[in-house]
């Protein structure tokens, strides 16, 4: 069909679409051709199989009538399986895992090549960093730069379509706030905010751990009353915050005896109090 149109009319090379050797992450497949038409306008064929065009036209349903039967992973069963990976992690936020997917998904792709020649599709803007964890949440983790065509690159350094892209690991690299300014894909940014929740959480420890010796120093309890107590007292989102702030010297606890003394807020522990027996004289007959 490719052929029969542009031996009749001529077709713009820069135009040209290519959707059947790299489909579409969506599934889509065609390919597109812009021609000068007989009145001298450009018009667009797009050249499409049944199958394909069924596809095109009502999506996800007409993709897996066609699928039936094949155990062969496609880029669908790979788009999905993200998906699932992201929404299974429980601290998720719905809002920003919406906008970060639809910015990724709507967003027009480029192809990147692996050393091997394996290509991976990627929202134009994006970065090495985004490309590293493309391959693997572990590579991406521990990605340190990258080679473009051999030569060395930051990991900021965007993406062009036809990039071929290796990718430099250490295992002493781990994620830092500054990543989520250098990638656009929706996995990249939630397991660099994983990563990073992990890793205030383990500094959180010794925070608690600081604090629980603070308030048995001044004799009161460390229970959830008493941290809830401190949460509002000091104005922070939640104990895992507080716990951060001790653990990082942002906050030294130094209003805390007098928040004890002042404010009567903190429960201190209750101790039995033991009443000794007095004898009693017995009287005298």
């Amino acid at each position: 069909m490719y052929s029969i149109i542009t031996d009749a009319y001529n077709p713009s090379p820069e135009r040209l679409r290519d959707w059947l050797s790299n489909p579409k992450s969506n599934g889509y497949e065609a390919l597109h051709t812009t021609v000068m038409g007989p009145q001298g306008k450009w018009v667009e064929v797009q050249i499409r199989t049944k199958r394909m065009n069924e596809i095109a036209e009502k999506g996800l349903a007409a993709h897996y009538k066609y699928k039936e039967g094949s155990s062969e992973e496609d880029r669908f069963d790979k788009w999905f399986g993200q998906i699932r990976e992201v929404l299974s992690q429980e601290d998720t936020d719905s809002v920003n895992f919406l906008q970060d997917f639809k910015t990724s998904f709507l967003a027009e792709e480029i192809y990147v090549y692996t050393p091997k020649g394996e290509v991976r599709m990627l929202p134009k803007g994006s970065s090495a960093l985004d490309f590293a964890f493309a391959i693997h949440s572990a590579v991406g983790s521990k990605c340190i730069g990258a080679k473009v065509h051999h030569k060395l690159v930051p990991i900021s350094h965007k993406l062009r379509s036809g990039d071929q892209v290796e990718i430099i690991t250490s295992n002493k690299q781990k994620p830092n706030d500054d990543w989520l300014a250098y990638v656009v894909t929706a996995k990249a940014k939630n397991k660099i905010k994983e990563a990073l929740r992990d890793e205030k959480r383990t500094i959180a420890e010794d925070g608690k751990y600081m604090l629980q010796r603070k308030l048995e120093a001044l004799g009161a309890g460390y229970n959830q009353h008493n941290i809830d107590e401190l949460v509002t007292f000091y104005k922070v989102p939640s104990p895992l915050d507080l716990f951060f702030e001790i653990a990082t010297k942002k906050n030294d606890l130094k209003e805390l005896k007098d928040f004890f003394f002042f404010f009567y807020k903190i429960e201190y522990p209750k101790h039995k109090v033991i009443i000794p027996d007095i004898p009693v004289e017995q009287p005298k007959i």
